[in-house]
């Protein structure tokens, strides 16, 4: 086999030694296959036009000389489903599957998919020590295949967001909306984002009420955000007024988040977000832009970073949110005022249609 500069095959070939000729011994390479890359992207393997996914596994093959197709599905360690397929090709997240053994070559060293695990340590010696995932210098990715991949076995890398041109995922509608719309190599941006106040704030309103986007799900999910946003200015206003240190948003929310609903685990453990919510917000956003879910996740989101942001130190932009069922709320009319309500049709847990109507409040000024 011949290599590029970047470990990729480029090209297969048989040795044979053919009889003796007047001359002598000789050695004749015969071509066995070819493969074409487009940067890091395999195109061709041999007789077949190839896909990969942002991993780097190959997902669809089609055979130019038969004119037929077939499609690869893997589990998150690279084991094929429902049933494993001919080897000494590329098939997991770039790597090369040897038929002999069934092992990936990674490159610098081989990795079982059935276990999860790479046959020799890392090469490397990660320096990490503060993360305990890092000290296992055998396992894949860390153990978080989900949001991980490493195509040359020697380092953790994030999934490519957008490595095939013309597909866009739901990451880059998030960093249209969020960010610059940008997104440079090892560009980190989207994790701080979502590890900010506003950020930690926007998961929590999306997996309390995990969902598609509609225009009642969003007065909802505006509501939700100003029931939290209300609940930190009324815990630390006055301790901040009488110079106490107040506590940290991002401290309030994992405090008050709880199971949505009974039977179901917290949305956060341990101030990370609960595995199951991690790897469906990972399948939502490496999803195509234009998913219902995406389009749920990215109006949620707005709608908190909407709320996050109208609270200032002005006695009006300090706004409440009021929900009430059915009649107008009692309120303290000296210090606030009722805006327009906005108006949600439901049903109740008998499958009864309920109408809530959610007001904010404007604080009154004391000017």
């Amino acid at each position: 086999m011949f290599y590029g500069v970047g470990g990729e095959r480029l090209a297969e070939f048989t040795l044979t030694m053919p009889t003796t000729t007047p001359s002598g011994w000789y050695l004749r390479f015969t071509e066995k296959k070819t493969l074409v890359w487009f940067g890091s992207k395999l195109l061709r393997d041999g007789k077949y036009n190839v896909i990969q996914d942002r991993l780097g596994s190959v997902r669809w093959r089609y055979d130019t000389i038969a004119g037929t197709s077939s499609t690869a599905d893997y589990y998150p360690y690279g084991q094929e489903k429902p049933s494993a397929t001919a080897d000494d090709r590329e098939k997991f997240a770039t790597y090369l599957r040897d038929a002999e053994s069934g092992l990936d070559y990674a490159d610098q060293r081989y990795h079982n998919p059935g276990w999860g695990r790479y046959l020799t340590a890392d090469p490397l010696m990660p320096d990490k020590y503060e993360d305990p995932n890092a000290w296992n210098l055998y396992t894949y990715v860390q153990g978080d295949p989900i949001n991980y991949y490493d195509p040359d076995g020697l380092d953790v890398k994030d999934i490519p967001l957008n490595e095939v041109p013309g597909i866009r995922t739901c990451w880059n509608k998030f960093y249209d909306e969020f960010l610059d719309g940008y997104r440079g190599k090892g560009d980190n941006r989207h994790n701080e984002w979502l590890d900010s106040d506003v950020g930690t704030m926007a998961l929590q309103v999306f997996f309390e009420f995990e969902t598609t986007d509609t225009q009642a799900n969003r007065v909802i999910w505006r509501g939700m955000a100003h029931t939290i946003r209300n609940r930190w200015l009324l815990e630390n206003s006055e301790k901040k007024a009488a110079g106490f240190t107040t506590k940290g948003f991002k401290e309030l929310v994992y405090q008050v988040s709880g199971p949505p609903r009974k039977g179901e685990k917290p949305i956060w453990e341990k101030k990370q977000l609960e595995k199951g919510r991690r790897d469906r917000l990972t399948q939502y956003m490496n999803g195509d832009e234009n998913s219902a879910m995406c389009k749920g996740i990215i109006a949620s989101f707005s709608e908190t970073r909407a709320v996050y942001y109208n609270y200032g130190n002005s006695n009006v932009g300090d706004a409440l949110f009021y929900a009430s069922g059915s009649s107008t709320p009692g309120i303290n009319k000296d210090a606030y005022q009722l805006l327009t309500p906005q108006i949600v049709y439901g049903t109740n847990s008998s499958g009864q249609v309920v109408t809530w109507r959610f007001w904010e409040l404007g604080r009154k000024s004391t000017q």
